[in-house]
């Protein structure tokens, strides 16, 4: 909602034809604007934008630059994949493997 108040602000509220002080999005901004009901970063728990899906399906080499990264053609349809959706965790969670998994780190520098 802050990048979208970013790109509204300045409102005029002299020039618009309808009356924004009944528009809940107007208020919404008036609310953020006023400072009373923010909350600090530090006092809130992101949490994962979804929980628990059926299915979890997902669009692979869907950026340029990962294309020419990895040294390969850009695809022409979407390559799809899916994931379990135990693989869906909260922001700055930590991942955990299964005792099987045996963790590779690689250590690139790039000069």
């Amino acid at each position: 909602m802050m990048l979208f108040m970013s790109l509204c602000k300045p409102w005029n509220t002299t020039q618009c034809s309808h009356n924004l002080h009944n528009n809940k999005l107007f208020l919404n901004f008036r609310i953020v604007d006023s400072g009373q009901h923010v909350l600090k970063r530090s006092d809130v728990q992101l949490k994962a934008p979804i929980h628990n899906p059926e299915k979890l399906i997902c669009i692979g080499m869907n950026y340029v630059d990962h294309c020419l990264e990895q040294n390969v053609p850009l695809p022409t349809e979407p390559i799809l994949f899916s994931k379990f959706n135990n693989a869906i965790t909260d922001p700055g969670a930590p991942i955990i493997y299964p005792d099987e998994t045996q963790v590779c780190f690689i250590l690139i520098s790039y000069y």
